[in-house]
């Protein structure tokens, strides 16, 4: 179903099967994100200017809105490593730790993340014996059914005042195959996603926008694969995954704005994905 279906809600909680109840993590990790990307994904990341782009952003904000030289940060659905592993290098005082539900997440980024402890676990049931002084958030509460009842959870294991960074694709009018495939339940609003901070009990202290010059040219293509059947859909996100050299590089291009922006701390009012901070209260 694609996003033009009238069928399909945009921009808040998009219907589907319930959350499995007391399944095996194997099987919720499944309804989460489809186990078998992993090894594409790990492939992808190095030589992407999105991922590398990104990786820069939440570097910039962790810098800027972290002061201390010595603390436990926690990225919970760490996938590959390929931010953990950025992080653990980055702040080599820190106490890293990743958590994802997935087995082979937990493989790829005990690999890539050598100086981190990762563990498997669900969102919904973090371990209580620790509280962490921040906790990472990327692009994972989109593939979530009950993404309040995860904000709640990770409220639950920061310190107090502790503060949460995290990412989120941003504009329902950009669903798309991409979308469909990597199992997303929703895109956000700007002001959907302030106020699902606030209802678990945080005050935002930072919310931008980010791939804002590539705005346009996301918004068209997005629009193009919604019209195509979707196995000519399926064969173009997949084409779109590997760029070509020229596209690459404009890409980089294009993001310099937005890495600019976060080094600065300055919020950026449109874009294709949004970046929080927010202070547990």
């Amino acid at each position: 179903m694609m996003a033009n279906d009238p069928s399909r809600p945009q921009g808040d909680d998009r219907p589907g099967e319930p959350r499995p109840k007391a399944a095996p993590a194997a099987l919720l990790g499944e309804h989460y994100y489809p186990g078998h990307a992993f090894a594409e994904l790990a492939r992808l990341e190095a030589d992407s200017f999105w991922f590398q782009s990104r990786n820069r952003i939440i570097l910039s904000t962790l810098s800027r809105h972290i002061g201390q030289p010595s603390l436990r940060y926690a990225e919970i659905g760490c996938g590959t490593g390929f931010v953990l592993q950025a992080v653990a290098r980055n702040f080599p005082t820190w106490e890293v730790d990743g958590f994802d539900i997935h087995e082979a997440a937990v493989a790829f980024s005990r690999q890539r993340a050598t100086r981190a402890l990762v563990r498997q676990a669900d969102i919904h049931s973090l371990p209580k014996e620790t509280r962490y002084d921040a906790i990472g958030l990327f692009d994972v509460l989109e593939h979530l059914d009950d993404d309040l009842g995860a904000l709640r959870g990770i409220h639950r294991v920061l310190q107090p005042h502790g503060l949460l960074i995290l990412t989120v694709p941003q504009h329902p009018c950009l669903w798309s195959p991409y979308d469909d495939a990597a199992l997303h339940r929703r895109r956000y609003r700007r002001e959907e996603m302030r106020q699902r901070l606030v209802e678990a009990g945080f005050s935002v202290r930072f919310l931008s926008s980010f791939v804002s010059a590539l705005w346009p040219a996301l918004w068209w293509r997005r629009r193009a694969l919604r019209q195509l059947d979707p196995a000519a859909a399926a064969a173009a996100t997949q084409a779109d995954l590997t760029p070509s050299r020229w596209f690459d590089r404009l890409g980089r291009a294009a993001m310099w704005p937005d890495e600019t922006a976060a080094r600065l701390g300055w919020p950026l009012p449109w874009g294709g994905s949004l970046l929080a901070v927010a202070e547990k209260t």
